[in-house]
């Protein structure tokens, strides 16, 4: 029965208008969930892995059901609507929690989410433990998220090995164009169509692979931490610089290249700062897991408070969190509100894990769980998500530094192969102005070079090195994941190349051909 077909028959029993109007409001929150994309559906899972695993960690302290569903309602993401609408059933409705987690359950499209709801109420029925089900119901989840996690790597793999050849094609479709372009005169539907592909097989070849490419929260939505905060200030006042300095280089005929060059300058400490953090947050979603896990296990060695334990722990052997683990301690010793306390943590690392780890942690201990417990439940969570980010790693450092050479090439081949072009039409149309008949000789006939065919294509060219430059670098972002800052740190690389290409080559190409010509 769905959600729908169950609030009609309830009105049609005479329930009260209060009622209706409650299940109304859950009706329109499924609806909307059922036109979720495949990425929304990524980070819901993301979520409900985080989710499932919370509520096994407080189920340890062996509060009853309605509290783990009231703390399950409060959590931050999309995996906590679910859980909002089943407390609404209970506290509105007076239904029992198993009751409305099958209601709840057969009103959501996706299986997933169906089946996880509809098994939580089968053990509520059956009178199971919530801290056994919910354990085992978290392992169980995180090592399916885990396998599906690894599927996408595994094309998203393919995929990138594919993306070199994609963008070696476009350009070959460019190289093509100019030489027939330069031999036969064509139209410009046809010069216009060359240009329309390569740049259509480009984007296309991005596209894929951001389909591909695995949906997660790393940092914390919010800035937060001091690298974090300093993105947000750098971006707001050198990405203007960077767009006005443009425009003036490109009015005072300087040139496009030396606009991208100088551009890729002055954004480039946004993206050095991006990188640095992204580095600093793999640390530290890389150590919390031993963090909470040692904390947990020195807090129930010692018989003592988290607070004792965090006074005990060896930070040496967490490199990544020993800074803001040294604060958390002295500040927790001086008696400020341990709340406070951990909520600077989180902040000072900023990043997402650490924040869901340590509000596992913290939760569990404030409702009476074991110590020891409820730091495996943190680790254990935080520990999966690092070893899949790990893995996507090591797929997207090698494609990014693969991405850049290959842009290198790409550009360097697109600007010298036009130019030496553009240069050997003007001798060959110097020599027919010398020589008196021989346009109208037997090679002019079957040969007739098309210079402004050419000279549009060299026009042309410049909104291909602009896509290039934006793909090369939105690509390797897109299958590294994190901050979304990075892609300053891969733009200016990307536009530096271009720049130096388009100022360079030109003068090379003169240098080599000048020799030849004399």
């Amino acid at each position: 029965m769905s959600f729908s077909t169950f609030f009609q028959r309830l009105v049609k029993k005479g329930s009260s208008n209060d009622d209706a109007q409650v299940l109304a409001k859950g009706q329109y929150v499924v609806q909307k969930k059922k036109t979720t994309s495949t990425k929304n559906q990524e980070l819901l899972y993301f979520d409900l892995f985080y989710q499932l695993s919370y509520m096994s960690s407080i189920s340890t302290s062996g509060i009853t059901r309605d509290r783990v569903f009231e703390f399950a309602a409060q959590l931050s993401g999309r995996a906590s609507g679910y859980f909002k609408e089943i407390q609404l059933i209970t506290t509105q409705l007076g239904y029992d929690y198993a009751e409305a987690c099958r209601i709840e359950g057969e009103s959501v499209d996706d299986e997933t989410i169906r089946n996880i709801l509809l098994r939580i109420s089968s053990s509520m029925n059956s009178g199971e433990s919530e801290g056994e089900f919910f354990g085992r119901e978290a392992d169980v989840f995180g090592t399916n998220y885990g396998d599906d996690y690894n599927r996408k790597l595994e094309g998203l793999k393919q995929w990138t090995d594919a993306y070199s050849a994609l963008i070696i094609s476009a350009v070959l479709v460019i190289i093509i164009g100019a030489v027939s372009t330069m031999i036969y005169e064509t139209d410009k539907a046809f010069v216009f169509t060359l240009v329309g592909i390569t740049i259509g097989i480009t984007i296309s070849g991005s596209w894929l692979i951001s389909i591909m490419s695995p949906n997660e929260l790393v940092p914390l939505q919010q800035p937060s931490s001091r690298e974090q905060k300093l993105m947000r200030i750098l971006a707001l006042t050198l990405v203007p610089s960077a767009i006005v300095c443009s425009l003036l280089l490109i009015s005072s005929g300087a040139g496009l290249g030396w606009a991208l060059f100088v551009s890729a300058i002055i954004i480039f400490p946004i993206g050095y700062v991006a990188v640095a953090d992204d580095r600093k947050l793999a640390g530290r979603d890389r150590d919390v897991g031993a963090f909470m896990r040692s904390l947990g296990g020195v807090t129930t060695a010692i018989g003592a408070t988290v607070t004792e334990g965090v006074a005990r722990l060896d930070l040496r052997g967490v490199p990544a969190l020993k800074e803001e683990a040294n604060k958390l301690k002295v500040r927790l010793q001086t008696g400020i509100l341990p709340t406070l306390c951990w909520k600077r943590f989180v902040l000072e690392n900023g990043s997402t894990v650490v924040n869901r780890s340590v509000s596992m942690f913290r939760d569990a201990m404030a409702l009476g769980a074991p110590a020891e417990d409820a730091g495996n439940r943190a680790s254990a969570y935080a520990v999966k998500i690092d070893s899949l980010r790990q893995r996507r790693r090591l797929i997207s450092k090698p494609f990014g530094g693969l991405t850049f050479v290959m842009h290198a090439a790409v550009i360097v081949l697109l600007t010298f192969v036009t130019e030496v072009m553009l240069m050997f039409g003007s001798m060959i149309s110097g020599v027919e102005a010398d020589i008196p008949g021989a346009s109208s000789s037997a090679i002019g006939g079957y040969f007739s070079f098309n210079f402004a065919g050419l000279q549009l294509l060299n026009t042309l060219l410049i909104p291909v090195i602009l896509v290039l430059t934006v793909v090369n670098a939105l690509t390797p972002k897109v299958v590294d994941g994190g901050h979304k800052f990075k892609l300053f740190y891969n733009l200016s690389i990307t536009m530096s190349i271009s720049g130096i290409a388009m100022i360079m080559v030109p003068h090379f190409a003169i240098m080599i051909f000048g020799s030849v010509g004399r």
